[in-house]
């Protein structure tokens, strides 16, 4: 049986930023708009559909007053 565990870490990181996003009561198409991004991008890495660089996790860390060194954390854990 393959190890999965890297999956249930992406989804564990996607949930983090998720609820990193919804503490600061900001919309995704707002939170969107204070990063600089399109909508779309923050919904894709909020769903796992898109895996964060390190520099996404500094940057949606720095605006939802995020812990970047555990979500950082989280991120290596989820690598292959």
């Amino acid at each position: 049986m393959p190890d999965i565990s890297h999956l249930r870490e992406r989804r564990m990181l996607a949930q983090q930023l998720k609820q990193a996003r919804e503490s600061t009561g900001l919309s995704g198409n707002r939170f969107a708009r204070e990063l600089g991004w399109p909508q779309s991008k923050v919904s894709r890495i909020e769903t796992g559909e898109t895996f964060p660089s390190e520099e996404y996790i500094r940057n949606w860390a720095a605006a939802s007053h995020a812990d970047a060194d555990a979500l950082l954390a989280q991120r290596d854990k989820a690598l292959v």
